[in-house]
């Protein structure tokens, strides 16, 4: 149709050749067009595409913060959780090692001296009470005894002996203590 439209001034003789090269050149501009909706399209669905991919990459950004946020909220928790869990245990340990030290039995004595030199050592924060429980004993144990060293009161002065000094808080208090008789070397 549009073929004709372009041959309509033509000669009748001329007008088959005149008639099939407007048909080539109509075929020529629907093939354009349609080619040219075919190019605006795919730059469309480009754009468009090209949009959420941008979009799901910041999705992405910001679920991968939130999920680092929570990990290093959680990993504080558990610190939080473990310092609290190795407090308590610190403290019962001391406790437990303070009742061994007002034990009858010698052995049972020796133990919770032992445990709380073992508590000074692991914990600096528990050293100065450590010392003080110590030396309490010594002073207490020292007065009441014979001439015979026990081996208990020996063990306490050798680990205070064998103390950190930069953790303590002061200077051991031994006012009144019997020293007579103890090993004292070192």
């Amino acid at each position: 149709m549009i073929a004709l439209h372009d041959v309509a001034n033509v000669a009748s003789a001329d007008r088959p050749k005149e008639l099939r090269i407007a048909r080539d050149a109509a075929r020529g501009r629907i093939i354009q067009v349609i080619l040219g909706i075919l190019g605006v399209g795919g730059f469309v669905y480009t754009a468009r595409n090209f949009t959420l991919a941008r979009q799901q990459s910041e999705l992405n950004r910001r679920t991968l913060e939130l999920a680092t946020l929570q990990a290093h909220e959680q990993m504080e928790t558990t610190r939080r959780s473990l310092t609290q869990n190795e407090s308590a245990q610190m403290t019962d340990r001391f406790m437990r090692a303070i009742d061994q030290l007002g034990s009858e039995a010698a052995d049972i004595r020796l133990g919770g001296i032992h445990s709380l030199e073992r508590i000074a050592q692991d914990s600096p924060r528990d050293h100065p009470a450590v010392m003080e429980a110590l030396t309490a004993f010594v002073r207490r144990v020292s007065k009441t005894r014979s001439e015979e060293v026990p081996q208990d009161l020996q063990a306490a002065v050798t680990t205070l002996v064998r103390r950190l000094p930069d953790s303590d808080r002061g200077r051991l208090n031994l006012r009144g203590a019997r020293m007579d008789g103890l090993d004292l070397i070192d």
